[in-house]
């Protein structure tokens, strides 16, 4: 899929990278196809998609190369600076994006890496008011560029995306509402929570909250479990670990994973509070190593 974006709508990108969710106006016509790989685009010159033909070829792009996750859902949970502002939700029909590498200032010719076809799915998605335009298309030479072997890599092997990598990026005052303390704490309770009613729903007993390395504790007919719990206002794509979570899933079995997505939160109260999602279940969940991507580093000073 293939959408394009331009100077306006790039602080929303910075956002839904940064929740690893997009999400359309409009009802998406293609929502019956799912792609493998998502790929945002942004003019590297002034001249956007309604230019000539021949000024658009002649021209770069930056792009965000993600992969699609899940499946298209319905959105409740205001995710985007405009939505969290007005309290709506202005982009419901929604998919999660695990972003990969970004490149910048790749030909949008026909010849060039991306090629005459998804070139033009670019271009179209810019008239169509950055919907997504889904085509048959190997990216394999877009990860040439990134020094990748193929588009079948392990996630472990990708970089990310970074935001500073998005060019004349505007965000509105209060962007960085997910290093909110108090939206954070609201989201993680009701995750922890809704895992909670869900164990007793299933018929284990004797649950505790546990906190660190792992959140809750069970038992059910003589076995005990210890569950992980993450919780997020966007999709379920990705969920950030400690060390210590890691290692304890690997030693310790049965672990589950539960994350719950798309958690609305309430912010006229105070303490903010949560409700709804939508919950993912992972049994016997045992982190590996081709599924981790390092994000920071302890250096020892020489």
């Amino acid at each position: 899929m293939f959408i394009y974006l331009g100077e306006r709508a790039l602080g929303n990108l910075a956002r839904g990278l940064e929740a690893q969710t997009w999400g359309f106006k409009d009802k998406y016509r293609d929502a019956d196809v799912r792609p493998q790989f998502v790929i945002f685009g942004a003019k590297r010159t002034s001249l956007g998609p309604r230019a000539k033909a021949e000024a658009w070829l002649a021209g770069t792009l930056y792009l965000y190369i993600c992969r699609f996750t899940g499946d298209f859902y319905t959105g409740r949970a205001p995710l985007w600076d405009d939505e969290v502002e007005s309290s709506t939700v202005i982009y419901p029909v929604r998919f999660g994006v695990e972003p990969l590498f970004d490149l910048s200032e790749v030909a949008a010719s026909n010849d060039g890496p991306l090629g005459a076809r998804a070139s033009d799915a670019m271009r179209r998605s810019g008239v169509d008011g950055s919907l997504g335009k889904t085509i048959d298309y190997d990216p394999t030479p877009l990860f040439a560029l990134r020094g990748l072997p193929g588009s079948q890599v392990a996630f472990a092997a990708t970089r990310g995306i970074e935001p500073e990598s998005i060019p004349n990026k505007t965000r509105r005052r209060g962007a960085a509402r997910s290093q909110d303390s108090r939206l954070t704490a609201a989201v993680e309770a009701h995750a922890v929570e809704t895992a909670r009613q869900l164990l007793i729903d299933e018929g284990w007993t004797k649950i505790e909250i546990v906190g660190k390395p792992y959140d809750l504790s069970c038992e059910r007919d003589g076995t005990i479990l210890h569950v992980e719990v993450k919780g997020s206002t966007g999709a379920a794509t990705t969920v950030f670990l400690t060390r210590n979570e890691v290692q304890h899933a690997r030693d310790f079995q049965p672990t589950w994973l539960i994350v719950v997505s798309d958690i609305v939160v309430d912010r006229s109260e105070s303490p903010y509070k949560a409700s709804g999602g939508r919950v993912h279940v992972y049994k016997d969940w045992e982190p590996a190593p081709e599924d981790l991507r390092a994000t920071q580093y302890e250096y020892a000073i020489p």
